[in-house]
């Protein structure tokens, strides 16, 4: 379905439009414009979007004639989509974020990543995952994690003196409501008497580890904050030095903590692992640490998935649109499976019915679904190659709702 753009002129003579072939709005009159172009070159029009600017010519979305700053938003493919048209606002969906994001694979986000009828999910962080296994999210993909990852700790009973000590002035104690998985995490709560140093934890009994030997890169961590400019640091000691420190500023809620180790040398005999907070930055300052891992990041699981959190819709969803954009090698596989039920019942969609809407009544699965307004979707990924780190990149899923 074409977008309705009607240019209407405002000036008693004839208005070219250059950079979209001299296209001519006649003097004092009006042109469907949107019949006769794709959005996306309307959108990329300097010429119109000047003409527009100067009020030489009016938009109408079929309706109503907007005003400046509105047909500037309509025409924007950045546009957050708080549609003049609700019949266009499938089409507005399609254009902006299939084009935009999809097609040219910006990898910016130029919509809200949630609206009314759409999710759009580029993996930029965990937020709208719901569980995961044998995956993680590296900044702007879904991937699988390394095989050869072993955890240290689960923290599930980090108790002062039983597994870990600490350094004074930082009360160490197990947390059973605030974790990332398991049955706890360590809560480290600092004070602010002190402004200068570091404070916090540092593992039990624990000299003369060999990381070296498995051939472990990389340390992996989840850490809780507050988001108000908490200071971590991690440190790791060999033989009395310091081998290895790094300092970041902690996000709000869980976050994946990856610490690249593969240019430390003296990992055979790893004494000492710290976790620390900077007293004084924030007051009264807590965060909680969880599943301590090592992992090698050459390879990778054969298999894992990742799935979002659902979205509750008003009435049953009847059709759906479903879009993706992948990079993977040829060993890869993915399978894209859609739940209406909140995860209870999954259809795994076939190649036809990417890309196009689809009756959601034409499933076999209809019949067993809970309800009909609990959508998720689930992520699939395999490989035959695990020294090939398979990826998923961004998907859009649209819904529309029984009248």
């Amino acid at each position: 379905m074409a977008k309705n753009v009607i240019l209407k002129n405002q000036e008693s003579f004839g208005i070219y439009i250059q950079d979209l072939g001299d296209v001519v709005v006649p003097a004092s009159g009006q042109l469907d414009i949107g019949a006769m172009f794709e959005f996306k070159e309307l959108t990329s029009s300097e010429d119109l979007e000047a003409e527009i600017s100067n009020e030489t010519l009016i938009v109408n979305d079929g309706i109503r004639d907007l005003t400046l700053q509105e047909s500037l938003y309509y025409l924007d493919y950045r546009t957050k989509l708080s549609p003049y048209n609700p019949d266009e606002w499938t089409y507005m969906l399609q254009a902006n974020v299939c084009y935009n994001i999809f097609l040219n694979h910006t990898e910016e986000v130029y919509l809200e990543s949630e609206l009314k009828n759409a999710v759009v999910d580029t993996f930029k962080g965990y937020g709208k995952l719901s569980s995961y296994s044998q995956v993680e999210v590296d900044g702007s993909a879904l991937v699988l994690e390394g095989s050869a990852s072993v955890q240290i700790d689960s923290m599930d009973d980090a108790e002062d003196g039983v597994t870990w000590d600490d350094e004074g002035d930082c009360l160490l104690t197990l947390e059973t409501t605030i974790k990332h998985e398991g049955t706890g995490s360590a809560k480290l709560d600092l004070t602010k008497s002190d402004t200068t140093s570091w404070k916090g934890i540092k593992k039990r009994d624990y000299s003369n580890q060999d990381w070296e030997t498995p051939g472990y890169d990389e340390i992996l961590l989840w850490i809780y904050g507050e988001g108000l400019g908490e200071e971590v640091r991690c440190l790791i000691k060999g033989g009395g030095d310091n081998q290895y420190s790094q300092t970041f500023v902690l996000s709000a809620g869980w976050q994946r903590v990856i610490l690249d180790i593969s240019t430390i040398t003296g990992l055979h005999d790893v004494d000492e692992f710290r976790i620390q907070c900077k007293k004084g930055v924030i007051a009264d300052q807590v965060i909680y640490v969880d599943d301590f891992c090592l992992r090698n990041s050459d390879t990778y699981q054969t298999s894992g998935y990742a799935i979002s959190n659902a979205t509750t819709t008003v009435a049953d969803i009847t059709q759906i649109y479903f879009t993706n954009l992948i990079d993977v090698p040829e060993s890869t596989s993915y399978v894209c499976k859609i739940s209406l039920d909140g995860g209870t019942t999954w259809h795994s969609l076939i190649e036809a019915e990417f890309d196009c809407w689809v009756d959601v009544s034409t499933w076999t699965e209809y019949d067993t679904f809970t309800n009909l307004k609990n959508i998720k979707t689930r992520i699939e990924l395999a490989t035959t190659d695990n020294t090939v780190s398979p990826v998923y990149d961004d998907y859009l899923l649209m819904w529309k709702l029984d009248a």
